[in-house]
């Protein structure tokens, strides 16, 4: 399969990550969430400080991030990363505004569900890992522009400290 690569933003405690996922065909969630590796390759990576993400510290061919250190990861492009695999992998789900924040970022965006819209039971027995929010707005209260518009955010489960799920749509 060809090695196919989207744009994606990787957020942890302390920096951001800014490069290319190399997916071959797989959804990035799929790829964060494959038990087989440890590490996340990122590709043509841009690192910063999350204070002062337009002062690039560093730029890198190639490095590896550690995936239990992710705490959000945004898919960039506008579009989805395989419309293939999404066509016949469709599980029926209902769909719901969220607001969540995670590791201090705000996160909003469309959560599709299968059971009931509990946030406690969404976390304890639905969401393994990361949850996908899509249509996703995310803003920082360091930040002094405009949101970031992404078309998935991944949320990882460890670094929600607040979720809301509010009404169908």
């Amino acid at each position: 399969m060809a090695a196919q690569k989207v744009p994606t933003i990787i957020v942890t405690a302390e920096h951001l990550l800014i490069g290319e996922v190399e997916t071959r065909g797989s959804r990035l969630l799929e790829v964060i969430t494959d038990p087989h590796s440890e590490f996340l390759h990122l590709y043509e990576a841009h690192v910063s400080r999350r204070e002062a993400k337009s002062k690039q510290l560093v730029a890198l061919p190639e490095a590896i991030v550690r995936k239990t250190e992710i705490c959000l990861a945004v898919l960039g492009g506008g579009k989805h990363e395989s419309p293939e695999t999404r066509r016949f992998a469709f599980v029926d789900k209902k769909s719901y505004a969220a607001f969540a924040i995670v590791a201090g970022y705000e996160v909003r965006g469309r959560l599709q569900l299968k059971g009931a819209s509990d946030p406690v039971s969404a976390l304890t027995h639905e969401i393994q890992g990361f949850m996908p929010l899509t249509q996703a707005t995310l803003g920082h209260p360091s930040d002094h522009g405009e949101p970031l518009l992404a078309a998935v955010a991944l949320c990882n489960r460890e670094y929600i400290s607040l979720l809301h799920i509010g009404g169908e749509q």
